[in-house]
């Protein structure tokens, strides 16, 4: 199973928001920057320029994460 597939599943099933959902400009918002933390770590990418350099090249795992 690919990475970014087993981040979606377990990640999304293991959250459950209480929290109102809030006006104004979303962003990438707690599950996705989750999503992508998990993703970073599952494929060794140990700094913010990795993960950046990283799905810019793998555009379909982005789309995959939510982003």
């Amino acid at each position: 199973m690919e990475a970014c597939e087993v981040v979606r599943l377990f990640v999304n099933k293991a959250l459950v928001f209480t929290e109102p959902k809030r006006l104004g400009n979303p962003r990438y918002g707690r599950l996705r920057a989750l999503r992508v933390l998990i993703y970073a770590r599952l494929k060794g990418l140990e700094n913010d320029t990795r993960i950046v350099e990283h799905l810019k090249k793998h555009s379909d795992a982005a789309r995959t994460l939510g982003l």
